[in-house]
């Protein structure tokens, strides 16, 4: 059960208040905020870390979150198409099983025996947006007017400490999606310095069947 959908944002709802609007009234809320978007102030919440500290979440309204999931559905298949294939974390048709049986085939059949473990340190605090609008424009999202709107749910306020100039939200509907388009720059780029390195016994094939296919012609 995700007890995160009974927390309130700000306005002090929660989808319960929603239950009795029509699809058509669902339809027309999200429509006339899409008009002149402006984000609700989100709400702060702080969950303790097994280490002492606590970490910080940002709650959206039940509007902004709908405004959110309505985003999502439509970024989601566009990047997907254009994301790193070995990426498992919050990806639709992907999970923890999937990055399991992809270690067992690469220790198993490929023989590799290393594993590097890293860590972004405060990641989801630290994401520049300007640099992911650019990410995310580079990546076929070129709808200003959808990019504005991103923008401007990227700096809404949260109460008690004002615009936000960096960061991402980390219980907002978008949040991971968001964070996987940083972070797939990096895949793409591990890829390129390991995996897609291209080997000379690779090079040698090509090259024989770029040949075969001349002497076929």
């Amino acid at each position: 059960m995700n007890k995160g959908k009974n927390t309130p944002g700000t306005d002090g709802k929660i989808i319960t208040d929603l239950e009795s609007l029509t699809t058509e009234e669902f339809a027309e809320i999200v429509s006339n905020r899409l008009k002149d978007f402006k984000p609700h102030v989100i709400r702060r919440v702080m969950i303790p870390k097994p280490n002492g500290k606590e970490r910080p979440l940002g709650i959206p309204t039940i509007e902004d979150k709908l405004v959110q999931q309505c985003i999502k559905q439509i970024l989601e298949p566009i990047l997907e198409a254009k994301s790193y294939k070995h990426s498992y974390g919050f990806r639709p048709n992907r999970s923890t099983e999937h990055a399991i049986k992809r270690l067992f085939h690469l220790t198993t059949c490929n023989r590799l025996h290393y594993a590097v473990d890293m860590d972004i340190k405060s990641f989801f605090d630290e994401v520049d947006h300007g640099k992911l609008l650019k990410q995310l424009w580079t990546l076929g999202i070129r709808d200003k007017t959808l990019l504005k709107i991103i923008s401007k749910m990227l700096k809404a306020e949260v109460e008690g400490e004002g615009i936000q100039e960096k960061g991402l939200l980390q219980v907002g509907v978008l949040s991971t999606i968001l964070a996987n388009v940083v972070l797939n720059e990096l895949d793409w780029w591990i890829h390129s310095q390991w995996q897609g390195v291209k080997t000379k016994l690779i090079s040698k094939h090509q090259e024989l069947k770029q040949l075969l296919c001349r002497v076929r012609t």
